[in-house]
């Protein structure tokens, strides 16, 4: 049980108050691109203009997003430098950055010039991102070096897969469990190694278990090789393209979390 007394949390032998827990305090953070933490640049009119410097704050809607900080210190953080492509602000979901429609593309990763970084697939590693999808028709929300990373297939799968390869594993969820009207956070953990095991947590609509509800992958390999996540919202090769709204996006490289941190993860990033 998590609760120690009343207004604290456990975590890896700590007490934790709460309010006070944010994902750093988990041990090996990649990434961590947090809700309402971005820069825009220009404004979304017909005519208008450039922002010098780009804002931080008092964001108007429509403004066009060029740069998600990344809090973990790695300096991953996601950019887009065409215009016409960049992400926006939608003043109606504060603090998410919006993929609209077509126009909008990827993020890059800034971080090893522009190639993003490596995750070894036979480790321990979670990935974690807050979504809600226009379609959930073939929507990468992230890609690696040759193709999509983590994809939602449609309304009832979210497939892993390693490099473009062969090598995937889909998690498959009731028909039509998701939906365009909602936000889902899902929570994929790489656990015990090489000999180890992937599985799909995700809460949000039908979900509400405070640990996320489990799925594990079916009859597929389990991935093996390095992972090179190089941009959020499509494929490498620009297929794919997420259209909806992302809020939190964090990874581990070298960390499984475990039932208590998934708990804190998920209320952490739902109390955003």
């Amino acid at each position: 049980m998590l609760g120690l007394g009343v207004g604290f949390y456990k975590l890896a032998g700590n007490d934790y108050p709460i309010g006070g827990f944010a994902p750093d305090q988990i041990a090996n953070l990649e990434m961590w691109l947090r809700l309402g933490n971005f820069t825009a640049d220009f404004e979304n009119a017909s005519d208008g203009s450039a922002y010098s410097p780009p804002k931080t704050t008092g964001f108007l809607d429509g403004d066009r997003i060029n740069k998600w900080i990344d809090l973990s210190g790695n300096g991953n953080h996601a950019v887009q430098t065409n215009n016409s492509f960049k992400p926006r602000v939608d003043t109606d979901i504060p603090g998410a950055v919006e993929w609209p429609s077509a126009n909008s593309k990827f993020m890059d990763l800034e971080s090893n010039s522009g190639n993003g970084f490596d995750i070894n697939a036979n480790t321990d590693f979670t990935a974690i991102v807050r979504f809600r999808a226009l379609s959930t028709n073939q929507n990468a929300l992230f890609g690696d070096s040759t193709g999509e990373f983590l994809r939602i297939v449609n309304n009832s799968r979210i497939r892993l897969k390693i490099n473009n390869s062969a090598t995937n594993r889909n998690f498959d969820l009731p028909s039509g469990t998701l939906q365009t009207d909602t936000f889902y956070t899902v929570m994929l953990v790489r656990s015990n190694g090489s000999t180890g095991t992937n599985e799909m947590y995700i809460k949000g609509g039908i979900y509400t278990d405070a640990s996320g509800t489990q799925f594990t992958g079916s009859n597929l390999d389990d991935p093996s090789g390095p992972i090179t996540v190089s941009n959020i919202g499509a494929s490498a090769n620009e297929q794919n393209e997420f259209h909806g709204w992302m809020k939190d996006v964090i990874i581990y490289n070298g960390t499984a979390v475990t039932a208590e941190q998934r708990e804190l993860l998920f209320n952490y990033i739902e109390s955003q």
